[in-house]
């Protein structure tokens, strides 16, 4: 075990319920913030795209999503 100050503790990603690392990784994100998607931490058959349009539509939080050539995505929260 080990103690945590407040800013360590709100500096981590959690998990909500059994969200993926990626799905709670994004729902941190703050606006203007950029991640990078790898092709082994997306487990789906399509893209983010999909989710993050149900992200959308629930939470009100918009993203920009672009596939980079050598695989994987670029998701970039715009608000």
């Amino acid at each position: 075990m080990k103690r945590l100050t407040k800013e360590e503790a709100e500096r981590m990603t959690v998990r909500v319920g059994s969200s993926t690392v990626v799905r709670s990784t994004v729902m941190n994100m703050q606006v203007g913030e950029i991640l990078q998607i790898e092709p082994n931490d997306w487990q789906q058959s399509k893209g983010p795209g999909q989710m993050l349009g149900r992200l959308k539509k629930t939470h009100g939080l918009v993203f920009k999503v672009k596939t980079v050539l050598s695989g994987g995505w670029l998701v970039e929260r715009v608000s």
